[in-house]
């Protein structure tokens, strides 16, 4: 198996390799040298009469790469996973093939690798393009703290890390299974989810009606129709009140109260009052966008409105 996946990864390699020969045979303008120098988030999508997308910058809303485009996603390292004529492959700032367009469906970027899907299997490429993990399994994850789960002929999961080494071996009987976040992931077995360890212990019991991945210290976990969150040793932290909510992100937890989102502190004290129609998610500039009354604006961590 070693073997092959070394020789599928070398071959990948090489094909990558031949692209970015033919890609770079013709010297770079100043132009579009200064286009590979910009960071990603100087790239929006934007779309086109006919429905599809290409990319502006951000700063003057110069047309950089036209709108050629089924699907699209952001840039991350310098690439862009995009849908061309039904199949997937990676583009850089100038719109430059890295990655061929062979794949029948991908994913964007997480912890430096993107999932892809070729014949109903999936592998992964890693953020210059090349696949690493050649398409193999039935089902699988994101990659984050540098494992992924997947699974096998639709039977048994396992985690492989960015070398597609097994560090779970592929015989654990969860129905489903998640990523790992702060050392622990979700599983699923029949209509009941508890966390396994990255020794694939069982650490929380399968008790819960659903769950998310911890973030912040706390995981979000729904009993007898209500949420609440719990810390890493299975203690309740949030009691089981709400009617939704969401991991803990920038100290704030959205919670629905009587239809409305709001958010709450880790002392469960409701700093933004539930009266948006969307949860509300923020950034790591510590805004969010807020839905209410059919309007949308944007919000900081104290509810405050910003004013753009």
């Amino acid at each position: 198996m070693k073997k092959t996946l070394f020789i599928t990864a070398l071959l990948s390699l090489l094909s990558i390799s031949v692209t970015f020969a033919q890609n770079t045979e013709t010297p770079l303008t100043e132009k579009q040298k200064k286009l590979m120098s910009l960071p990603d988030s100087e790239f929006v999508l934007f779309t086109n009469n006919e429905d599809y997308i290409g990319y502006k910058l951000k700063s003057t809303g110069e047309i950089v790469i036209p709108a050629i485009y089924d699907k699209a996603f952001p840039y991350k390292h310098g690439l862009a996973i995009v849908d061309k004529d039904g199949y997937y492959g990676t583009i850089d700032h100038i719109g430059r093939v890295v990655t061929p367009y062979k794949y029948y469906s991908a994913y964007e970027f997480k912890d430096g690798m993107a999932r892809v899907v070729l014949d109903s299997k999936s592998g992964y490429i890693d953020s210059i393009g090349v696949e690493v993990i050649p398409p193999l399994y039935t089902q699988a994850t994101n990659f984050n703290d540098g494992l992924a789960a997947v699974q096998k002929d639709f039977d048994k999961w396992g985690y492989i890390n960015k070398k597609g080494e097994k560090v779970i071996p592929i015989n654990l009987t969860y129905t489903q299974v998640y990523y790992f976040s702060e050392g622990k992931a979700w599983v699923r077995r029949g209509e009941t989810y508890g966390f396994i360890d990255t020794d694939a212990k069982l650490v929380i019991p399968l008790k819960y009606d659903w769950a998310m991945e911890y973030s912040e210290g706390l995981a979000a976990v729904m009993k007898d129709g209500k949420w609440g969150m719990i810390d890493h040793d299975g203690n309740v932290v949030i009691p089981f009140k709400y009617q939704g909510l969401t991991s803990f992100s920038q100290g704030r937890c959205t919670v629905l109260i009587n239809g409305k989102w709001g958010c709450i502190d880790r002392e469960e004290k409701l700093v933004i009052p539930a009266i948006y129609e969307m949860p509300i998610y923020f950034e790591s500039n510590k805004t969010a966008k807020v839905y209410k009354d059919g309007k949308s604006f944007f919000i900081d961590l104290d509810g405050n409105v910003i004013k753009k």
